[in-house]
């Protein structure tokens, strides 16, 4: 259904407009990836995507601070590196608390109605691990 949306809107295009085609195909694939992996399109899908985007920028390539390691606090603050990237977290893990929270209260509806979870996505096989206290959602650190 996405593909014909997307084949539909690059037809309406015309032959004269650009048609930004990585852009397309890269949100087919990680609309596509998403949706396998969290069971459902996201509502913030749109916020989400883009702070993956930025993530992956700031995380590539070659950047200021890394000429200065004992600046690299200062240069970081004032290149507004540790802003996005304490935005980027902030809506990555908004988002994931809330597949989380959803896929959560969409489990415990069908235990009560005595449902069995056969098809599970990413996110149940993560609750189910985390409630057999094989992972833990929190992260140590060092």
């Amino acid at each position: 259904m996405k593909m014909a949306s997307l084949v539909e809107e690059i037809r309406a295009a015309g032959p004269s407009t650009p048609v930004d085609l990585t852009a397309v195909f890269s949100f087919l694939v990680i609309s596509n990836v998403s949706r396998a992996s969290f069971g459902n399109k996201q509502r913030n899908a749109n916020e989400f995507l883009s702070a993956v985007k930025a993530g992956v920028t700031l995380a590539s390539g070659f950047k200021i601070p890394d000429l200065f390691p004992t600046w690299r606090e200062v240069l970081d603050a004032v290149t507004g590196m540790r802003r996005t990237l304490e935005e980027v977290h902030r809506i990555v893990d908004s988002t994931l608390e809330e597949v989380i929270e959803e896929r959560r209260g969409a489990r415990e509806e069908k235990a009560k109605c005595g449902m069995v979870i056969v098809e599970e996505n990413l996110v149940d096989v993560l609750i189910r691990l985390h409630e057999q206290v094989i992972i833990t959602r929190s992260i140590p650190k060092p």
